[in-house]
């Protein structure tokens, strides 16, 4: 068997008592995996899940994490739901 595709799990999966889900750079690598299968740009996504650019960027590079709102809008962009950005199916 191969290696799999997953991006390493280096923290655990939570939503955080502020309202945020998970480690920085785990979300990230599960959104930018998403959004490629996807065939989406940055841009494209951050229409579509009405944040801009910048932020689809950052929460890629693991510079921040989102909100759960922020979430779900680009769940609901990637037609996926939350549990993707954590290794869910989806």
């Amino acid at each position: 068997m191969g290696k799999s595709s997953r991006p390493t799990r280096g923290s655990a999966r939570r939503i955080g008592a502020n309202g945020q889900i998970g480690s920085a750079t785990l979300f990230g690598a599960y959104l930018k995996q998403l959004r490629l299968a996807a065939g989406l740009n940055q841009r494209s996504l951050a229409a579509a899940a009405g944040v801009t650019q910048q932020s689809v960027s950052r929460l890629e590079l693991g510079l921040c994490q989102p909100t759960w709102e922020t979430a779900c809008r680009l769940a609901r962009a990637l037609g996926t739901d939350v549990t993707a950005f954590v290794g869910g199916e989806g």
